[in-house]
Order: structure tokens, then sequence, then C-alpha cells
């Protein structure tokens, strides 16, 4: 792969380029826009990110409250946002018809999915279209001729999707579901792997691995997503898929940043940066900083500050990531109790505690790994089928207590 960075004296203009922004209806903030060209049969990604560092300037004071938070908090009932999106909309990044500050990478694609070469820009983009989800899956299942963009890309990302799981990535397909509403009366709403989904999810790790690649290429330092390599187990017994993948998230090593890079072992990738979301999570904007700098020769930080503001900055995000977590846990045992009364199609996982008889339990209804406590004593092996109940609250550490209705 050949990685470029163009150092021109001022921001390409690319607000002529057919651009596409795909995220959910209720999306406030929108960080990327994709857009295709084709000359003499080559194919030409772009991948936009909004691009906020020109209004987050370092060590400004809207920039110090970006770093203390982290990241954008989403929880069931309230959203804390990373950045003060009420006092400037340039902030909630791509909008229809709209000029918006962006980094914009140019990837030459082959047809059997190669990447040729690379070349990242500071930019200004205009998107053009502004879908939902549903809205590609739409247009990619048509194909009509106007948008066939669309589907050339969609084409495009399932062949590299393929080479990357050739080259180990672990492709998972589980529908993921989450609570929302409200705490009391929660609601859940459930993400399938559409084709859109999919596109958007391969155009963003593509985006990783290529700004991974450039950042190494040009010494720039930089913070890097990294996963060490697991002992995979192979699904043998022919267990149903969802459940297995269950089974296999649980013996992945966790992801974490450094400013050294390595392996993301999952996404089957030699070298990985989270830099797709920089109005959302605090990271992706210190990456952002680093690579306008460096292409408008401005100072970098040196690994060193990186190291420093990222031991910082992890503090919050376990911070929020723990706060989340309990709140969907509060979320769970409120669902359960509200449908105490229905019998609860489960699968188990794995035992987490054999003395204290606690598991990890997959819900069908909900589409959630659940950490529960049984309350009869049962030899069980992965992928058991379970009807069960729900029966009352664990007050030491608020885990489900579910009886066994019907073993399989």
């Amino acid at each position: 792969m050949k990685v470029e960075v163009s150092k021109q004296n001022k921001r390409i203009n690319l607000t002529k380029l057919k651009t596409y922004t795909i995220d959910d209806l209720s999306a406030n903030e929108i960080d990327d826009a994709i857009s295709l060209e084709k000359f003499d049969d080559k194919n030409y990604l772009w991948i936009h990110i909004s691009n906020p560092t020109y209004i987050v300037e370092k060590d400004s004071i809207i920039d110090k409250i970006a770093q203390e938070r982290a990241n954008t908090l989403y929880l069931v009932e309230e959203t804390f946002n990373m950045l003060p999106v009420e006092k400037n909309n340039k902030l909630l990044g791509f909008k229809p018809k709209n000029i918006s500050d962006a980094l914009s990478l140019c990837i030459e694609i082959s047809h059997n999915g190669d990447i040729i070469s690379a070349i990242i820009y500071d930019s200004y983009v205009e998107p053009n279209y502004q879908l939902t989800y549903d809205d590609a899956d739409e247009l990619i299942e048509l194909q009509p001729a106007e948008e066939i963009e669309l589907y050339e890309i969609y084409k495009l990302t399932k062949i590299i999707h393929q080479k990357r799981v050739s080259n180990g990535a672990i492709s998972f397909k589980q529908i993921v579901g989450n609570f929302t509403g409200s705490i009391n009366d929660p609601t859940v709403i459930y993400k399938y792997k559409s084709y859109s989904r999919i596109l958007i999810e391969e155009m963003m790790i593509l985006m990783g691995y290529v700004i991974s690649n450039i950042s190494i290429n040009f010494n720039i330092p930089m913070i890097y997503r990294v996963q060490d390599k697991s002992i995979i187990p192979k699904n043998n017994e022919n267990i149903n898929l969802d459940i297995f993948e269950s089974y296999l998230k649980r013996k992945l090593k966790k992801a974490y940043y450094s400013c050294i890079p390595s392996i993301h072992f999952s996404l089957g990738l030699k070298s990985y940066v989270h830099c797709t979301s920089p109005l959302r999570r605090y990271t992706d904007l210190l990456v952002h900083r680093q690579l306008t700098n460096y292409i408008n020769n401005k100072e970098l930080y040196d690994q060193a500050q990186l190291s420093y503001l990222l031991s910082k900055i992890n503090i919050k995000i376990n911070n929020g990531i723990q706060l989340y977590r309990q709140e969907q846990l509060k979320c769970l045992n409120n669902w359960l109790y509200i449908n105490k009364d229905n019998d609860i199609e489960g699968y188990f996982i794995s035992n987490l505690n054999i003395e204290e008889d606690l598991f990890l339990i997959r819900l069908k209804d909900l589409e959630q790994d659940v950490i529960c406590f049984l309350k009869q004593k049962i030899q069980l092996i992965l992928g058991d089928q379970l009807l069960i109940k729900y029966d009352s609250l664990s007050q030491k550490d608020s885990y489900p207590r579910f009886t066994i209705r019907k073993p399989s």
C-alpha cells in the first residue's frame, strides 16, 4: 500500500463530490460520510470524517471540557455530549447542503479488494444525501441507476470484509439489544447487521487501518487501538452460531489504547486507529488534531504527551462504561420484574462462579448476554436451551435470579 499526506497550503474543496451520510434516524452528531469515484476502470473510495479541531483548539476551554468528559455518554433517559453542540451546530458534524470541515481519505481499491494507494486531505465537504440505515438498505437492494454508487460501495466493502476474514478477522453477526426510553419502564431496541450497517462498519474499519499505516509511515505520534491475540475455540459441536458468538466474545482479550502500534486481533489487522468519531470520543479528536497539524506543518504532541493524556482519558472512559452498564442493569431488572409472569427463553453460555450458581445466559427476547443466578443446581453445557422465569433480585450485586422452568 502506498500512502500519502496532502500538504497543500489550503484545504481541498470536495463540495462537488457526490457524498452520502448514513446513520440512525435518532442520530444527532453525524461524524462520517462516504463517496465513490470511478476513473479508467479504477475505484476510488472516499471516507470523510467531520473535523472539529478548527473549532476545538488545543488547550481551549472547549478542549479542556471535552478532555474531562472523554466521550459522549449515551444513557437511557439522557445524553451527555462531549462537545457543547448546543452552542455551535458545526459540532454536530455533517448536515445536507452545509459545508463542513473534514479529514478526507481517498483510497484506490482494486476489484479484488486490495488497497493500491491512499492519500489524506484536509478538506471541505458538502453532503448531498442524508440517509437512514433503512433508506440506504432500500437503495442497496433496489440498485437504482441514479444511486448506483451506494451499491458499488457495498460490493467493494463485502470484498474488503472477506479479505479481513481471510487474514484472521472474526465476523460477528449477532443481533444486539439495548434498553432505551425509560429506566422504570424500558423498551428494547435491536441492531441488526443490515447491508448499510455492514457497509459503514467496514468503511470505518478501513479508515482506521489506513490512518494507522499513514501514522507509522510518516512517524506521526499516534494513539492506536490494540487487541492482543487470543486462542479461539472452534465450534466443533455445531452449536447455534448466535450462542457460540456470545461464548467466543468472552474468550477475546480486551482491546485497549496504546501509543505503540500493534495488532488488532479480532479485526484481523496489523495496526488500527480509532479515528471516525472525533465529535464523540476524545481519543479520536486527538488523532484528528495530530493529522491536521501534520498536514499543516504545525506542532504535534509527542509520544510522552499522548501517553499522559491517555492515562487521564482512560479513567474517564472506564467510569462512563461502568455507569452505562449499571444503568442497563437497572433497566434489565425493571424489565424482568414487569415481565415476571412470563417464561423467558434462554441459552447457557458459561459458569462464572459455580459455588455461587452465577452464570452467563443469553436471553433471546432481549438479544442480550445476562449475568444471573439460577436457583436449581443443574449440569449445563454450552448451548443448552432453558425456559426460565424471573424470581428475585440479588441485593448483594443486583444480578437477577431465575427459576428454571424447563431445561432442554
